[in-house]
């Protein structure tokens, strides 16, 4: 199989999305499907329009899925599959790609939570499987989205100093170390680890990661300058409004409906979805 070199410093969508797969395409028939490059899941639709954008996530809102950079974006997703053929068809925006897709040999790229690192890859690499990991193009603005679960305390308990003692308690990365954080499935919260040379060793110089030349820049660096708060941290009822989107951009996959089509025939319920009442 061809390997292309990693790269550390990310190029535009159009630059590189476009281009890269193609010596990782193998061709069937007409339709590109042994091994299509690209398998897209569900972080792939939020980030790209995001990098359409500067604004921060507290600002997001339903309205701006309108707006034409946010279609834009959309439809170059769709494109990587009707138009340029690096893709295969999407399925949905789910979780599992990186097991349906690169370790199955399905695909030679895959876009994905690090945390797949520890979840998955760890013990395909141990296995036989020889990958790299790199940052995303970008379309207009460098970005990558930052998501977890967030701890929180409920104003009711009846135990609130004992409560938030567990919490920060969990909370430190001393904590959750060897099983979690040196296993590639939690990246560290707090700042240290990403600008303290020491401790960004000590994160990603274990086994389980990648080379340090190539995890840092990608796990590290990007993610330090670049990385945005996912807007379901700070935005109610993303999840009526994501299983609608998603419901809505599956004519745009498979090229029955342009995303701009699909999003203004859609746009009332999105709003409405949003503002819960949906």
């Amino acid at each position: 199989m061809t390997v292309l070199p990693s790269t550390t410093a990310p190029e535009t969508f159009r630059g590189r999305m476009f281009s890269a797969p193609g010596p990782l395409t193998i061709c069937k028939s007409e339709w590109f499907m042994v091994m299509c490059s690209i398998r897209l899941t569900w972080e792939k639709p939020s980030r790209q329009v995001f990098s359409t954008k500067s604004e921060s996530v507290e600002r997001l809102t339903a309205k701006m899925v309108n707006e034409p950079a946010a279609i834009e974006a959309l439809q170059n997703i769709a494109d990587l599959y009707l138009v340029h053929h690096v893709a295969p068809l999407s399925s949905g925006l789910t979780d599992d790609g990186v097991q349906r897709s690169l370790i199955a040999g399905t695909c030679a790229m895959t876009t994905n939570g690090a945390w797949n690192i520890g979840t998955c890859l760890s013990a395909a690499r141990e296995e036989g499987l020889n990958y790299g990991i790199a940052v995303l193009p970008y379309m207009k603005e460098k970005v990558t989205i930052s998501t977890g679960g967030p701890n929180v305390v409920f104003s009711q308990t009846e135990h609130p100093e004992e409560a938030m003692e567990f919490v920060k308690w969990y909370a430190r990365e001393e904590n959750s170390w060897d099983a979690l954080i040196a296993a590639g499935i939690w990246m560290p919260t707090t700042s240290g680890y990403y600008e303290d040379e020491e401790l960004t060793t000590k994160w990603l110089d274990n086994p389980a990661y990648p080379a340090m030349e190539e995890a840092k820049p990608a796990l590290c660096d990007y993610v330090r300058d670049y990385a945005k708060p996912t807007s379901w941290y700070y935005t109610n009822n993303t999840v009526d409004f994501n299983n609608l989107l998603g419901a809505a951009l599956g004519d745009v996959w498979t090229g029955n409906m342009t995303a701009e089509q699909a999003i203004n025939d859609n746009y009332d319920a999105l709003v409405m979805a949003h503002d819960g009442m949906g």
